[in-house]
């Protein structure tokens, strides 16, 4: 099969008009290559790509899960038999499947249909697109945008003098991220349908002091002056560090993977978690490639009940998933990819589980 010939099959197969056929032997090239081989893409775009693995992970798993027979397998055991038989899939593909896997590919996340983007409140109260906002109009709201391996960076300019002194506001819609650079150098990595506010003037400690809510990663800049983080009425106190840090309703999960961390009384070291919840706060040991997948466009999880992982979609896609499970399932693990549609999401942990989902536009119902 020529370059062109290759380029016009995944051409079709992206706009759904493969045939049976034609679709075995696409998915029998994708299986087949080696792995440095790279894929022709002077045609397509990262959001193609990111489909074309995607959609590609589904039809192998799809076609494979199928010939087992789940009958005589649990669903344990045919999880296995399927990673087995797509392991060279997940070798070759370098991005996105539904297996233990650790990857280091970054992948684009732009923004899609049913996203609300990423928006500014300024301290005036002003509402900006972030991303659609002309980069003249943005910097006279006090942000640089630039791309940066895949992702959108947006750079705080510092205010003017005698300017409002009101925190600004970011705010990431479904399905985006974006990675912000403080005026003190520090870095946050913002997921999906999270909040961060900031200061553009006042004095260093000013400066090295955020409000947050969601999910993000942070990058802080080594300084004597602390850097402090207020989430669910706790304070997390860190000098130059770097950590993940998870804050819903109810909830906050801050996990250290290098530096030092204080949150009250307790103090983190690198490789601890610390969950605080209503009912509970204790530290333990995490797994860093679970805990940082989302910053690399998936989903790990590894043993997990499936009413978390629902969560975590829950946040991604913005929609809202109803578990009502009446028999006991077991623990799942594995990977998703965040590139991914829902349907196609739902659709791996359907087949995995056993599941029954029943969809009504932004409400997804699961029992089994």
């Amino acid at each position: 099969m020529t370059q062109e010939q290759l380029q016009e099959l995944i051409a079709r197969y992206l706009r759904e008009e493969c045939t049976a056929e034609e679709r075995l032997r696409l998915q029998k090239w994708y299986e087949q290559r080696t792995a440095a081989e790279p894929i022709v893409w002077e045609l397509h775009s990262e959001a193609d790509l990111a489909q074309l693995k995607a959609r590609m992970r589904t039809d192998i798993w799809e076609r494979t899960a199928l010939a087992a027979k789940p009958n005589s397998l649990s669903r344990r055991q045919l999880v296995y038999r399927v990673a087995a038989s797509i392991a060279l899939f997940c070798c070759l593909s370098a991005g996105l499947y539904f297996i233990l896997r650790k990857d280091e590919t970054s992948v684009a996340m732009a923004s899609t249909t049913g996203s609300s983007g990423i928006r500014l409140t300024t301290a005036t109260g002003e509402q900006v697109d972030v991303l659609s906002a002309a980069e003249s109009t943005l910097a006279s709201y006090g942000l640089q945008r630039r791309e940066q391996d895949g992702k959108t960076l947006l750079k705080v300019l510092p205010g003017e003098a005698n300017a409002n002194t009101a925190p600004a506001l970011l705010r990431t819609g479904a399905r985006e991220q974006t990675v912000v650079e403080l005026l003190d150098g520090s870095r946050v990595w913002l997921n999906a349908t999270s909040e961060l506010r900031y200061q553009r003037q006042g004095s260093l400690a000013d400066l090295r002091q955020v409000s947050f809510s969601g999910e993000a990663f942070f990058e802080v800049k080594k300084d004597a002056m602390p850097f402090k983080v207020h989430a669910e009425d706790q304070v997390i106190e860190v000098l130059g560090t770097s950590f993940n840090l998870s804050s819903y309703t109810g909830l906050l999960e801050c996990a250290l993977l290098e530096g030092k961390v204080r949150i009250g009384d307790n103090t983190l070291k690198p490789g601890q978690l610390m969950r605080i919840s209503a009912v509970e706060q204790h530290i333990q040991a995490f797994d860093i490639e679970e805990v940082t997948a989302w910053k690399k466009g998936y989903l790990q999880f590894q043993d997990a009940e499936l009413a978390s992982i629902c969560a975590k979609l829950s946040k991604w896609y913005q929609v809202d998933i109803q578990v009502g499970i009446s028999k006991p399932l077991e623990p799942l693990t594995g990977t998703l990819s965040l590139a991914a549609s829902l349907e196609d999401n739902l659709e791996i942990l359907e087949k995995i589980s056993g599941i029954k989902i029943n969809r009504e536009g932004r409400t997804v119902r699961i029992n089994n």
